[in-house]
């Protein structure tokens, strides 16, 4: 196992992975934010399409997704 770039251990929450413990303390945050309707929903990880598959010519472009 490689020692992560600023030393952070993975943490589960929920059943899901956050890189950090910081990261895993502000997905309780938003949990609390959601039981107190301070927030309506959110989600974790969401993608975004930046740009459809296309072909140019004989060239194949992939999608481009951002997370």
């Amino acid at each position: 196992m490689t020692k992560s770039k600023y030393g952070n251990k993975k943490v589960t929450v929920d059943g899901h992975v956050f890189d950090s413990a910081i990261e895993a303390r502000y997905y309780e945050q938003v949990k609390w934010l959601k039981a107190t309707r301070e927030i309506k929903s959110f989600s974790l990880q969401p993608r975004y399409l930046l740009q459809d598959s296309f072909r140019k010519g004989t060239t194949l472009h992939r999608k481009i997704d951002y997370v």
